[in-house]
């Protein structure tokens, strides 16, 4: 009953489940609302059901928020004590902070409308400070190196890596950057879209629906990025290459290749066409972490139906 109040006073945020409540209440009771509603502990779960309406209304998806309140960035400054920033950083230099990063760490999902962080949501933060902590060296070398450093994020999926990366460039390494990510699931692809509106990171960050085992670097480059000004100062661009000379050599190509690959999880054999078409622009740095491999799994489930031997479950168990 508790629940069902609380749902009931929290109408504005979550109007289907409201509605369901509210004729459930009905049914059991013509007053069943009105009793409920004053009830202390339904008041207080209304309170913090209102708390969640960026999950109700404002992300279209776990983890994202396309928009923030003008006052989030203070909000989250005045939060974040040196006592409460040391208690999750357990001291350590983390180069990503609650507090001058307050925008960044609530578009991944991991601070709350108060800006405060859940107990999982502190595990993950101590992973993208670690992540980044490894990445870093080898894209700071890269921006020392390149005026505009060009990254593909391959399998970007909800693009966390790939949004981290541009905040990065643009308020942590203060370089111009050119990041790409690509997935073949459409429908996250326009979820990333709409997540990096209102960021300031549009022109740096672009997504592409795309299967990678066809994908062509070159052509989507083209697509997103503004290149006019490079194109004068290197003079006429060379003939585009059909999708059969992807084979030859990347400095004679009419595009920039990409400085990095990133695959971080990319499942299944994705891991393996990101290699494969890094390898293939000669990339100057590929990231990769593979993910599931559902086709060795698959392999070595008729394997295991046709080999002489005991499996290897069976061995154990025996054991």
């Amino acid at each position: 009953s508790v629940v069902l109040a609380a749902t009931l006073a929290a109408w504005p945020l979550i109007p289907s489940t409201a509605r369901k409540a509210r004729k459930l209440a009905a049914r059991r009771s013509p007053d069943a609302t009105r009793r409920l509603s004053t009830a202390p502990k339904a008041r207080k779960l209304a309170a913090r059901l209102a708390s969640w309406q960026c999950e109700a209304r404002d992300c279209g998806y776990t983890g994202g928020v396309t928009a923030e309140p003008a006052d989030f960035a203070a909000r989250a400054s005045a939060y974040w004590t040196k006592e409460r920033t040391a208690k999750i950083t357990g001291g350590r230099a983390y180069p990503i902070l609650p507090g001058p990063d307050a925008l960044l760490l609530r578009a991944l999902g991991l601070l709350n409308r108060d800006a405060s962080m859940s107990a999982d949501a502190v595990r993950k933060y101590g992973q993208v400070n670690h992540m980044i902590t490894l990445l870093e060296p080898s894209f700071t070398a890269l921006a020392a190196a390149f005026p505009t450093v060009r990254v593909l994020d391959a399998g970007c999926g909800s693009s966390s890596l790939t949004y981290l990366l541009a905040w990065c460039f643009a308020h942590r390494w203060h370089h111009p950057a050119e990041i790409l990510g690509v997935d073949g699931n459409a429908k996250v692809i326009e979820k990333c879209r709409a997540r990096v509106q209102g960021t300031g990171l549009e022109r740096m960050l672009r997504f592409e629906t795309a299967e990678l085992g066809t994908f062509d670097w070159a052509a989507a480059h083209a697509r997103h990025f503004d290149r006019t000004e490079g194109a004068k100062a290197r003079g006429p661009a060379e003939p585009r290459r059909d999708a059969s000379d992807k084979g030859a050599p990347a400095e004679d190509r009419p595009s920039p290749r990409p400085n990095a690959v990133v695959a971080l999880h990319a499942c299944d054999t994705a891991t393996d066409e990101a290699l494969a078409l890094a390898i293939a622009e000669r990339a100057d740095f590929i990231a990769a972490a593979p993910c599931c491999q559902a086709e060795l799994a698959r392999k070595w489930s008729e394997l295991a139906g046709a080999h002489a031997l005991p499996s290897l479950e069976a061995y154990v168990g025996d054991r």
